[in-house]
């Protein structure tokens, strides 16, 4: 545990939960303190933990890790947490690749996030696929920046499969 006094220390706030998303910025924070000074870089577990969360109940099967959400909660609060500091998209991309990591990470999703733009409001005939993809990850663009970037993956592809069996099972009829 790096900060016994985040659990002790009384802090005022008008709500106790958005105190906890206030200080959201302890998550890049405490992620260049450990890494790589107390541990090593993950290269990539968690970015393939939330890939592979995309198909149901894969996580019973293979142990992967856990999100980095769980490592932060670790690091900032301690194994015995009674809740979560959640994580950052920088934070995540740090814990994995390092700062090189972020920015060539940052870079290939503002990239997308280009793309997906282009995909919503110029081309006129998308796949299902990316209209889904681009629409979903557009929708939660102010939540991204809070959270890991490959969480609403998930959401989005399952998002899509519901859209594409509904469009089958319509066109039956």
């Amino acid at each position: 545990v790096l900060n016994d006094r985040s659990t002790t220390e009384n802090k005022e706030s008008i709500s106790p939960l958005t105190q906890e998303l206030a200080t959201s910025y302890n998550c890049l924070s405490y992620s260049v303190m450990t890494v790589p000074e107390r541990e090593d870089y993950y290269y990539g577990k968690h970015q393939l933990y939330y890939i592979t969360s995309v198909i149901p109940f894969v996580s019973s099967f293979i142990k992967i890790g856990q999100p980095s959400s769980a490592r932060l909660t670790e690091i900032i609060v301690g194994p015995d947490a009674l809740f979560g500091t959640g994580t950052t998209i920088l934070a995540d991309f740090y814990l994995d690749f390092g700062i090189w990591g972020v920015l060539i990470c940052m870079f290939v999703f503002g990239y997308y996030i280009r793309q997906f733009e282009y995909i919503l409001f110029c081309n006129s005939s998308p796949t299902l696929f990316l209209y889904t993809i681009a629409f979903f990850i557009s929708s939660h663009l102010f939540y991204i920046a809070r959270s890991p970037v490959l969480t609403n993956l998930k959401y989005a592809i399952w998002g899509f499969g519901i859209l594409y069996f509904y469009n089958k099972i319509h066109n039956k009829k």
